[in-house]
């Protein structure tokens, strides 16, 4: 199962037959849906625990205002907002 962009391939969902990526992750690859992308994410750098309570934030953030807090209309337009847009603090307001 992928969740939030990290996904780790296990032995035990190997041997079950569950869907893996190809070579698993690794420094530098780029794995994720962008919207929910840290900017660590989309910059292909190591990633923890933070990157998912970013896209954690992201959902919640959906959730309040049925807006995605960083979209474009590309993937890589969605990249770019993410690692240079400002965030919208109106709603905070």
């Amino acid at each position: 199962m992928l969740g939030f962009g990290l996904a780790r391939a296990s032995e035990a969902a190997e041997g079950a037959g569950a869907p893996t990526s190809l070579g698993g992750t690794h420094e530098g690859a780029v794995l994720g849906t962008p919207a929910y992308m840290s900017p660590e994410q989309a910059r292909g750098k190591p990633r923890d625990k933070r990157a998912d309570i970013w896209a954690f934030g992201c959902l919640l953030y959906e959730m309040l205002t049925d807006r995605i807090a960083f979209a474009g209309e590309t993937v890589s337009d969605t990249l770019a907002a993410v690692l240079h847009a400002e965030s919208d603090r109106s709603m905070l307001s």
